[in-house]
């Protein structure tokens, strides 16, 4: 079961704990989103199709690129193409923003 709190006066929290599970939570603007959004989710983790999106929140364009070069890149046929766009794209201003999933 969802623990729905009130943060301040404008927000509220939605706060799911399941066992063997990290802490799932989010914010919302009104007490139905909060509800709609954790009955979703623990829906989700009912049928066990639910993937924390916690990694990818916390995870910038420049880290997934990086990540992208060692681990992946290596196994192509044209490695030193694709590294060179690759490196390219981190020199640009997006890969400092953080990937974010809204459901």
């Amino acid at each position: 079961m969802a623990t729905i709190r009130k943060r301040g006066e404008l927000q509220w929290e939605a706060r799911i704990r399941r066992q063997g599970r990290t802490t799932t939570c989010k914010t919302f603007e009104t007490r139905a989103e909060a509800e709609r959004w954790a009955r979703e989710i623990e829906s989700e983790m009912d049928r066990g199709v639910f993937v924390s999106s916690s990694e990818a929140d916390n995870t910038t364009l420049q880290e997934a690129i990086s990540r992208y070069i060692d681990e992946y890149i290596p196994n192509l046929a044209q490695p030193d193409k694709s590294e060179r766009l690759a490196r390219a794209l981190q020199r640009r201003e997006l890969p400092t923003l953080k990937f974010s999933i809204d459901k």
